[in-house]
């Protein structure tokens, strides 16, 4: 009788595992998505589209304006460039780049800033 009663209960407990189990599985996903949705709207309040940011490449410095900061960086502060066929990355840190889309420049410009950073930093990639 005692052995009954406890294979009885342990089917039950199998029985409602499934739903606890769905369960779970529901709360995660859900919760993953809401991370993420905060991340995207995190990000999208970042995005600054009342000003742009004005970037002039010269040979001893690079120098950001944008509508509330301005700033200089040395070409030692490169660390590496990468490029595509839509934009060239400026690496400051590993994690860290500038990005300057290709879209910006004139007829000529992209071959003048191509050479510009083959010639001051040492390691640029170029992923045509």
């Amino acid at each position: 009788m005692c052995i009954w009663s406890l294979l009885t209960a342990w089917a039950r407990e199998w029985q409602n595992f499934d739903w606890v189990n769905l369960a779970c599985s529901a709360v995660l996903i859900s919760l993953s998505f809401l991370i993420m949705r905060a991340y995207w709207r995190q990000f999208n309040r970042t995005i600054n589209e009342d000003s742009s940011t004005v970037l002039d490449f010269d040979p001893e410095l690079i120098f950001c304006k944008s509508a509330h900061a301005k700033s200089d960086i040395e070409w030692a502060g490169i660390q590496r460039t990468a490029e595509d066929k839509r934009l060239f990355l400026l690496y400051t840190a590993p994690g860290k780049f500038i990005t300057v889309p290709k879209r910006a420049f004139v007829n000529g410009q992209v071959e003048e800033l191509r050479a510009l950073l083959e010639a001051k930093v040492s390691n640029h990639e170029n992923r045509l």
